[in-house]
């Protein structure tokens, strides 16, 4: 099969294929942007109904991803990144499930060289159910405000770290499928660009995607 060029994919097209990367097992790396508006629901979501009856109500698809943490709100433009590793690979570590300063590294290189000083840290435990606002993990932290997130999920033979950079504002949208947790979204969680411009934020993806490759030490599968 010959390398996909194109840096868009849909919210339900990348779940299936990080699921059949991870069944393959076999090291990928793809850094992309997404095209359309979505709520992910990790396996810890709580509670479900209410958060998928609420985006559902503003036309927002709903997609399950198995793993771990809670709700995340997905638009247009925002910078996702997926890879994959066989358990066997030398570069996990053995804190592989908690390493997110090592993994998500080379989101914090490109925001730095883009301008935006990030670390990985704590996040603030201010919800239950939007997860980049609650209390487990590391989010990406940017002057204060959470502008990324990640998780990981371990599954036969290979662990998958996917991640995302929140590009577009959010903050009225977030409220209305968390009214719950208006003040915490309005005080905390962030964007990085706010015009939403989505070819911008294309080229993002694509230094995301070789930062990755050199982070990994090679070219992983890409197709």
């Amino acid at each position: 099969m010959a390398p996909q060029t194109s840096h868009r994919i849909a919210s339900e097209a990348r779940v299936e294929r990080d699921e059949r990367q991870l069944r393959a097992g076999r090291p990928f790396v793809r850094a992309e942007i997404l095209t359309d508006r979505s709520l992910s629901l990790g396996v810890q979501t709580a509670p479900v109904d209410r958060c998928r009856a609420a985006a559902q109500a503003l036309g927002i698809e709903v997609v399950h991803r198995r793993s771990g943490g809670t709700g995340v709100l997905a638009l247009p433009g925002d910078i996702v990144w997926t890879m994959v590793l066989p358990r066997s690979d030398p570069r996990l570590g053995r804190d592989f499930l908690r390493a997110y300063d090592r993994w998500g590294a080379p989101a914090v290189d490109l925001l730095g060289a883009r301008g935006f000083p990030a670390h990985w840290g704590p996040p603030p435990g201010r919800s239950e159910s939007l997860c980049p606002l609650g209390s487990g993990g590391q989010v990406l932290w940017n002057e204060g405000r959470v502008v990324g997130a990640a998780a990981q999920h371990l599954a036969g033979g290979a662990l998958m770290h996917h991640g995302i950079l929140f590009w577009a504002p959010r903050t009225e949208l977030a409220v209305a499928i968390w009214p719950e947790d208006a003040g915490a979204i309005r005080e905390l969680l962030g964007s990085l660009d706010p015009t939403g411009s989505m070819p911008l934020a294309e080229g993002w993806a694509i230094e995301l995607e070789e930062i990755l490759e050199a982070w990994l030490g090679g070219s992983p599968e890409r197709t």
